[in-house]
């Protein structure tokens, strides 16, 4: 954009069904246009070139009961209210905001959970049998982060104990440590 225009770009009900984007771009009084998006899910990233959101990590593993386990590590703004929703192909598949309407046939069997910069969901009956593309999509204010991978029931590596021990077996591997050095001592 040149110097001195504006842009104002809005998303009615940003968490609600969205229908349409709209977007307006002007860089001076007589140059200027708008536009309609219509049927853009309300996963997709429409300004998410200005934004500071960042997702460092998007992984993915399959749990001893063979559902699909991911997790999105992001960089969070400071003071704001953070909405994690994981999509495939354009469909809300989990969501931490309980107004997102999420595709029927995941509703009773996916969850997305929230903790400090961790967005996971888990889902139960895991089967396909094609790569999917998964979308964690992280939105903080007027601002939105997403990254996709590609996931493959047959090639996926199981979740190791050491992703258990990193979300909560901290005190395990302490008692562990101490007894060790309680023996040498």
């Amino acid at each position: 954009m040149r110097e001195g225009g504006a842009a104002l770009c809005s998303d009615t009900a940003r968490y609600a069904l969205i229908q349409h984007y709209h977007c307006q771009v002007s860089q001076r009084k007589d140059q200027s246009f708008s536009f309609n998006i219509p049927d853009i899910p309300r996963t997709q990233e429409i300004n998410g070139m200005a934004s500071s959101q960042k997702i460092d990590e998007l992984t993915a593993c399959l749990t001893k009961e063979q559902n699909l386990n991911m997790t999105c590590t992001f960089t969070p703004k400071q003071g704001a209210s953070i909405v994690c929703v994981f999509t495939m192909n354009k469909k809300v598949v989990a969501a931490t905001n309980t107004t997102i309407i999420v595709e029927p046939s995941y509703k009773s069997r996916a969850t997305a959970t929230l903790k400090n910069n961790v967005c996971s969901m888990i889902l139960t009956g895991f089967s396909a049998d094609q790569p999917e593309m998964y979308v964690c999509n992280i939105y903080q204010d007027n601002m939105n982060a997403t990254q996709s991978k590609t996931v493959e029931k047959k090639n996926m590596s199981p979740c190791s104990d050491g992703n258990v021990l990193k979300h909560g077996g901290v005190i395990l591997l302490l008692a562990v440590v101490l007894s060790l050095l309680s023996g040498i001592l």
